[in-house]
C-alpha cells in the first residue's frame, strides 16, 4: 500500500480553529526570534529554530493559511480585528488619525477568508492645542 493511499491519512481534517491556533503560534515564535535578535542576544540554536519556523509557514501558505500583522497600519474600523485597547499619542500636523501600535495576535486567513480576527491595541492621535500667546 501506497503513503497516498493509507486509509489512516486518507480524509484527515482540521478545524479552523486549530489550524488558526497554530498559525498564531507559529508567528508568535517568529516574533519572539525577530525580537532577541534585534535585541542582539544570541540564541542558541536560532538557525535550526529559524528553519523548523520557515518550514511550518511553507506548510500553512500551501494549504491556504496566511498571517496578517497590522502592526504600523492605519486603524479603520471594519478591519478584521478585535481592538482590546485604545491609547493616546500625540499627534502633530500629518499623523495617522489612528493606527495599529501593537499586533497581540494576527488575524488568520484560509483562502483568503478570516478564520480568526487579530487582536490589536489601538492609538489614537491626540492634537495639542498650542497655547494661548
Amino acid at each position: 500500500m501506497s503513503a497516498g493511499s493509507d486509509p489512516a491519512a486518507d480524509g484527515v481534517t482540521i478545524s479552523s480553529p486549530d489550524i488558526a491556533a497554530i498559525a498564531v503560534e507559529v508567528w508568535r515564535v517568529r516574533q519572539a526570534i525577530d525580537q532577541q535578535e534585534h535585541l542582539g542576544r544570541g540564541i542558541p540554536g536560532v538557525a535550526a529554530l529559524r528553519f523548523a519556523v520557515r518550514s511550518i509557514e511553507r506548510v500553512l501558505t500551501n494549504v491556504g493559511i496566511e498571517t496578517v500583522d497590522f502592526h504600523g497600519h492605519p486603524y479603520e474600523p471594519g478591519m478584521c480585528v478585535q481592538v482590546e485597547q485604545m491609547i493616546e499619542r500625540p499627534g502633530g500636523a500629518g499623523a495617522m488619525e489612528a493606527e495599529v501600535a501593537e499586533t497581540l495576535e494576527p488575524t488568520v486567513l484560509l483562502k483568503g477568508a478570516v478564520i480568526l480576527p487579530g487582536r490589536v491595541v489601538v492609538a489614537s492621535a491626540v492634537r495639542e492645542e498650542p497655547p494661548d500667546a
